[in-house]
Formats: C-alpha cells, structure tokens, sequence
C-alpha cells in the first residue's frame, strides 16, 4: 500500500450484517499500526443512511488490539473516538471489522464519555 493510496474500510455487526462505508486514503505506517486519513466532506454510509465527515482525520489500524481510533481535526466536538470492535484485519486492500457497539470519546474541552450506543447516537 502506498500512501495516498485507497483503502476501503468496512464494518459489519454481528451476524454478518453490514454497518458503515467508507474509503480513506493510506498515510503510512508506524509501530502503532496503518494510518488512514479522510477529509473534511468524506461520505459514509451504512444501510439506510449516507453522511458525510465534518472535519478531517486520521483513522488508526492498530498492530494489536480490538479498537480502531479516529483522532479528529477541529470543526466537530469531538476529539478522539476509539470504536471497540474485533481484531480488525487486512482482507487484501480493504480493512474489516466488527463494530461492538461500545465506543470511547474525548472532547475537545478533555471530557471522556463511554458510549454503548450506535455512532449515530453519539454525535
């Protein structure tokens, strides 16, 4: 994968069913794992819904662990937003997981919320 590159990634739940969309671009890697980016404007969909990002990010594939990390630029009130999900993984050029519905996020003013509920839920 070269940077600049796109990388789909998509989520499912349980069962198999699908959950969001999206294409990012690859940043590179480090000894935290693959980066990804999007801009600002970046649509996401998932069945029945199509959004888009309001501001850029850097988006996390960890080495190890059950998360991916979406760390936010300024325009949305949120900061960081780790997805707990299953191990994610390489399936060719494209990055699955299973979304687990239990997310973590800081606010820009430091606050820390555990959220159990949807992404959509929690904006």
């Amino acid at each position: 994968m070269e940077r600049g590159d796109v990388v789909p990634v998509r989520f499912g739940k349980w069962g198999g069913r699908p959950h969001w969309e999206m294409d990012l671009r690859c940043l590179g890697s480090d000894t935290f794992g693959d980066w990804l980016s999007s801009p600002a404007g970046m649509p996401m969909r998932r069945p029945g819904w199509t959004t888009a990002t309001d501001a850029e990010c850097a988006f996390l594939v960890p080495r190890e662990g059950d998360f991916v990390a979406s760390f936010n630029g300024r325009g949305v009130p949120t900061a960081i937003y780790v997805d707990v999900t299953d191990t994610p993984r390489w399936d060719g050029d494209t990055v699955r997981a299973v979304d687990l519905d239990l997310d973590v996020i800081r606010k820009w003013d430091g606050a820390v919320l555990v959220d159990d509920e949807d992404w959509a839920h929690a904006r």
